[in-house]
Order: C-alpha cells, then structure tokens, then sequence
C-alpha cells in the first residue's frame, strides 16, 4: 500500500481497496488502524519523511465498512466522551477530604 500513499492520501487508499473489490481488506486495514489508535499510535509512516494522521483514515473506512460490529467500535473510538463525573470517595479521610476542598473553592 505504500505505494498508493506516496502518490494520494488516506482516501486513495480506502477507493483503491473498494474499487479492487477488496471489503475484507478495507476491513482488515480498518482493524489494524483502530488497533493502533487505541494503543497510542497516531501517526502512520507513510514515506521515510511523512506521516499521515490515523484518526482521517479510520474515519474514511467508517463510510465503507460493512461489518456493523467493526463500524461501532470505530464510531466509539472516533466519538468524543464527555468528561467523567467525580467518582465517589472510598472512605471516610477522603471524604472528608473532598468537603475541606469544596469549602476552599
């Protein structure tokens, strides 16, 4: 493929791989690139001087990926989670803790 990322970009790839009639490979490309997402990877070597951002390329196979169980996990991934709410406190001294604070502020 890399061949096809020097001359295009992310989107070359996922219309060369559909036009090739190649959806097992369009999702097995889609597997591994939200492997790495998830892992920290963000970035893609595309030549020995370029790289090329994940995120735009997961996002692209999203529209051709037809295995629905694979389009959540990527739609989960690529979605933005709102911030966690204050977890509870686990005992008494971090409770007490938590309101000396709350009364700081």
């Amino acid at each position: 493929m890399r061949f096809v990322l020097r001359d295009g970009s992310a989107l070359a790839v996922v219309n060369w791989l559909e036009k090739a009639g190649k959806v097992e490979g369009l999702e097995a490309h889609a597997r591994v690139l939200l492997n790495w997402h998830r892992n920290g990877k963000l970035w893609m070597d595309v030549t020995d001087e370029d790289e090329a951002p994940i995120e735009p390329m997961l996002l692209s196979a999203l529209k051709e990926v037809s295995d629905p169980q694979l389009r959540q996990e990527i739609e989960e991934e690529l979605s933005i989670k709102p911030e966690e709410e204050e977890k509870p406190p686990k005992n008494q001294a971090e409770a007490e803790e938590r309101s000396l604070r709350n009364r700081r502020s």
